[in-house]
């Protein structure tokens, strides 16, 4: 990423007559024009705004995936400043250093999963507003389709990270862990979990309430029958009740 940023800033790549240079890029590398803008995207950001990372990947202090995670950390300029803006010691006569420093100070210490943890930590706490607009841009997006198609039903869908992982965390409690001579494979699995955990809810009687149907048992007879039963029901009620005098 480094090296395709001072490419870009070179501008050599225009002697190609390109439009752009993520299109120099995905022709010259073979990519797809999607993954060619991301990476100049990331490009970007590194030389831009992250300063301390592309010295720190040149020295070979962090790996790529660290470099990857450091970018989804400049997503808006809130955070930008945050990560250029200074950030004192915990000591009173500590240097001060700015946040992407701080934050690149955790890359060696910690795992890779850890500290992609702390930058998402990072963000959600640097820049709540932007956080909670794409949570709800993400819940707009959602939507689930059970369609019919040949021989069967093709469900399709997006949900939020949030609903997806509640999704995952159902599917695996009603699944449980497999026998040692189940030899479903864990697609397989996962759809009998889902319709068990649909009877689980239908059979139960525990389904939502206003717009949703519950389940219910509809038992039909004739005007003549509902009346006998109801005599019939009405005359033990009669006889059962003691006088007390």
């Amino acid at each position: 990423l480094v090296l395709i940023g001072q490419i870009e800033a070179e501008g050599s790549w225009r002697a190609d007559t390109m439009h752009s240079f993520s299109s120099w890029l995905a022709s010259r590398e073979r990519l797809s024009k999607a993954l060619a803008q991301r990476t100049v995207g990331a490009a970007r950001a590194l030389r831009e705004h992250l300063p301390a990372t592309a010295a720190a990947a040149c020295a070979g202090e962090i790996t790529a995936e660290h470099v990857s995670i450091m970018v989804k950390a400049t997503g808006t300029e809130t955070l930008r400043e945050k990560l250029a803006g200074p950030v004192a010691s915990d000591t009173a006569a500590g240097p001060v250093c700015t946040g992407e420093q701080m934050l690149l100070g955790n890359a060696g210490t910690c795992k890779v999963d850890e500290f992609g943890k702390l930058i998402k930590g990072f963000t959600v706490s640097g820049d709540p507003e932007a956080q909670e607009k794409a949570f709800k841009d993400a819940v707009e997006r959602e939507f689930l389709q059970i369609s019919p198609t040949l021989g069967g039903m093709q469900i399709s869908g997006f949900v939020t990270t949030e609903h997806g992982q509640a999704f995952n965390a159902a599917l695996r409690a009603v699944a449980g862990v497999p026998a040692a001579d189940d030899l479903r494979p864990a697609d397989l699995r996962k759809v009998d979990s889902l319709v068990d955990l649909a009877h689980l809810v239908l059979d139960g009687g525990i389904a939502g309430k206003g717009a949703n149907v519950r389940p219910h048992l509809s038992v039909h007879i004739t005007w003549d029958e509902f009346t006998g039963l109801y005599a019939n029901a009405h005359t033990a009620s009669t006889s059962s009740t003691v006088s007390v005098s």
